[in-house]
């Protein structure tokens, strides 16, 4: 009919039918404390801080401004600014992987594993024990594989499939984060980005475990 498609589908009976006419009501908060999860919910539709995207990114740096401490994960919009993150967090020691020329926006950047440090996988459907967007541990390095280890225990994968699909992750993009739990310090970057709005700052202060552990600069 000519209308923006957000509109027309919000507005019509297209998703009650869709559904079923059932509808699921999220009422517990599980990820977060009920600091953060309140503001969280006042940048949503019919919120008290339904503002200009500006005042609300004002009003996240009030109530969770950015310190000194060592970010686990920052988070920023474009992939350009994740690499450039990555490599400055970066330790130049361990096993060096050259990354493989690529065409991917979320392409793999040249870098240094070392036993500890977490990675996420980048793939397309399952590849074993990787799947896409899981995170990982580095348990040991070899002369040809490298150890990796999540909850269902250490596995073992080639340097040149290590180089192709792991992502180094103190620094993801907003778009990336969706449905994920951040563990530790999660520092939201690019507050004044023309292309930052307020699903990107919902997403990003959301994946935090709490409000002490939120910085927004």
């Amino acid at each position: 009919c000519g209308q923006a498609l957000a509109q027309a589908f919000e507005h019509s009976s297209l998703p009650h039918t869709m559904a079923g006419g059932n509808r699921c009501m999220l009422t517990e908060n599980h990820r977060s404390d009920p600091r953060l999860f309140d503001l969280c919910g006042s940048l949503c539709p019919g919120g008290s801080r339904r503002w200009p995207i500006k005042e609300m990114v004002a009003a996240a740096r009030a109530e969770f401004p950015a310190t000194k401490r060592k970010a686990d994960t920052s988070l920023c919009i474009s992939h350009v600014k994740r690499r450039m993150l990555n490599k400055e967090s970066n330790l130049k020691e361990g096993l060096f992987l050259k990354a493989p020329p690529s065409k991917q926006a979320n392409a793999p950047q040249t870098m240094w594993l070392q036993p500890g440090l977490r990675v996420m996988c980048i793939c397309e459907g399952e590849r074993g024990r990787l799947y896409n967007h899981a995170f990982f541990t580095v348990a040991a390095l070899g002369e040809s594989t490298v150890t990796l280890e999540d909850t269902l225990g250490a596995f073992e994968i080639k340097h040149e499939e290590a180089a192709r699909v792991l992502r180094l992750t103190s620094a993801l993009t907003y778009a990336s984060i969706e449905g994920m739990t951040l563990p530790g310090v999660v520092r939201l970057d690019d507050g004044d980005h023309p292309r930052m709005d307020w699903r990107k700052l919902f997403v990003g202060l959301s994946r935090g475990t709490g409000a002490g552990d939120v910085e927004v600069v």
